[in-house]
Order: C-alpha cells, then structure tokens, then sequence
C-alpha cells in the first residue's frame, strides 16, 4: 500500500472514530479571493501583482461540553497564471481548550491576523503561509476599570533534515486597558540555525519590542484611535556581529460605518526583521490606508483597500482586494 492510501485510509478512521465520540460536529467551508497590486520603486521593497484564490474546508469535533475540541481540514491558494496544483496544500490539525476567557490551541491552525502589526510581521505572509504551527494561548481579565488582554504563540516555522535546518518564533502580543486609555507591547524572538558546509552551525536570531501608549473613543458612530511609541529591533549573528535599531512608531485611525482611514509612520533606524515589512527598513517610512468594506453580510465580506507609502519622501501605491464567502453561513441562513 502506497503512503497516500495508507494516509487516507488512517485520517478516515481518525474521522469515523472521532464522529462517534463527539457530541457536535461543525463545519467552515470557505473561498477567498486575493488581490495584490504593489506598485513600488524603491530598494527596500520590490513590486508584484499577486491574483489568486484560497478554497478551505474544516471540520470541528466538539466533546466535554465544548471545553474541548479537535479540528481538521485544510486550503488550497492557487495563484492565477500559474500552474494548477503547483502549491502544497496547507493542513490544518489541531486541538482547542475554550472556557470563559482563555482559549489555548495546539497543532496546525489558521493564523490570526491580530497579534502583530505590519511593522513586525508583513501581510504578504498569511498568503503563502496562512496556518501557524506549535501553540497559542490568550485569556483576559478585568478588575474594575482595568482589562487586560494577552496571547503567546510559539510557531515553528521551518523543519528540514532533523535539524539541519530549523527555525521558530515565539513572542507575546498584550494590551492593558483604563477606560479609553490603552498600552500595547508586543515581543517576539526569531531563531534560525543552518548546518553549513564545514560541519558548523550557522545562528541567527532576530526579534523586536513595540511599546506604545494611546487612547480610543468609544461608544461613538465614528470611531477614533491614536498609539504612539518606540520600535526597537535586533539582529545577532553566533560568533559575528550584533545589530540593534530604535525608532519611533505611531500609528492613528479614523472609522465610520464600512470606511476607514489609517496612517502609520516609522522615523528611526532601519529595522532588522526579515518577517516584518521591509519598507520598514529604510528608517523613514509612512503610510496611509484607506478601506471600505463594499459587502458586509454574514455569509460574505468584501473589503477594498489603496494604500499610499512614503519611502524616504518618495510615494507608492498599492492596492488590495479581499472577497471572503463563508458557505456554511450562507446554507444555514
């Protein structure tokens, strides 16, 4: 027996024996449509159209009461113009434990968007990597006045030949809030090792602190934000060189109804993280985004956004499409 019939034959009796043990099963059947026009000139970042479609399918098992939960399934990005079936399919595999404001998850599992900002982790990787692999854990609590939000991830990115060539991130992204008033810090530590040719290790480790401070209306139709605060990167090298930048980094937006405004600028060192945004990198670096939500239904959301970048003075554009159809939603309706 070949090993995709022995895998096929092993992941139906996984699901057969998990169906007669649960007590619901729910399902998330979803399409999206990507769109990604990046009109740079500029020697921090490079231009690219990316057009292409994301199929995804997921089945959840719930047992103890919904405390628990185990899911798998999987999605499929196929980039327009390319050949069919080039890309890997990107498996999904993974335990969940949710109870009043902790959720904590274990295994392969979509990715949230949340946790870090551009500056820290760039966009155009939830395209090509959209599962985060390893462990999340997020609660939060209030004490009167005073709510507190927190979550880890440890994310093993990359695995080859037992260790030869490994890499993980592993940080923490939290907010503490006081009425309007909000402080933010996010952390994380990047770590890649390499066998090289000589039979020696190659090391390198990157990570980065974002503090900021800022204020957010509330109870208001047209909502309104400002952070402001200090970027610090690193990038070290075992048995080389250390590199650290700081810099400062503040970020407001304005939302009403479907539109919103954000502007974000960077002014400092140049930044040394290879999974942040590398526009970043220059040291001087602003941008605006202006989206509307065109659709906003439960079972589809459309969202279009053009973006203007500041690179040391000089602007670029880029635009960004996003069509996502929740089928179970749209069947259940």
């Amino acid at each position: 027996m070949s090993f995709s019939k022995l895998y096929t034959v092993l992941l139906l009796s996984l699901i057969t024996h998990i169906t007669g043990v649960s007590q619901s099963i729910i399902s998330n059947t979803g399409y999206e449509f990507i769109g990604d026009n990046r009109e740079y000139f500029s020697p921090y970042g490079f231009p690219q159209t990316i057009l292409a479609s994301r199929i995804s399918q997921e089945l959840t098992f719930c047992v103890d009461s919904s405390h628990n939960s185990f899911a798998i399934g999987g999605s499929y990005m196929f980039i327009h113009g390319a050949k069919q079936f080039a890309n890997i399919p990107d498996l999904q595999a993974y335990y969940t434990y949710q109870r009043n404001k902790t959720t904590f998850k274990l295994g392969s599992f979509p990715m949230l968007r949340t946790v870090f900002p551009l500056a820290l982790y760039t966009d155009s990787l939830y395209y090509f990597r959209p599962n985060m692999q390893g462990a999340l854990l997020s609660f939060s609590q209030s004490f009167g006045s005073i709510r507190w939000k927190e979550t880890g991830i440890l994310d093993w990115i990359l695995q080859e030949n037992y260790g030869a060539n490994e890499s993980f991130v592993a940080g923490i992204s939290g907010e503490l809030w006081y009425y309007s008033l909000v402080s933010k810090h996010m952390y994380y530590y990047r770590h890649h090792a390499k066998d090289t040719t000589g039979g020696f290790k190659s090391i390198e480790d990157n990570g980065c602190v974002l503090l900021t401070v800022g204020y957010v209306t509330s109870d208001s139709p047209i909502q309104f934000s400002y952070d402001i605060g200090k970027l610090i990167t690193w990038q070290k090298f075992r048995f080389g060189n250390d590199y650290y930048s700081g810099g400062l980094y503040t970020q407001a937006k304005l939302a009403y109804s479907r539109l919103a405004v954000q502007g974000t600028y960077y002014y400092g060192d140049p930044t040394y993280l290879p999974m942040g945004d590398p526009l970043y990198r220059s040291g001087n670096y602003g941008r605006i985004d202006c989206k509307i939500t065109f659709i906003d239904s439960p079972g589809v959301e459309g969202i279009f956004g053009f973006c203007t970048h500041i690179i040391d003075s000089d602007i670029n554009f880029s635009q960004q499409l996003s069509l996502k159809i929740h089928v179970d939603k749209i069947i259940d309706k």
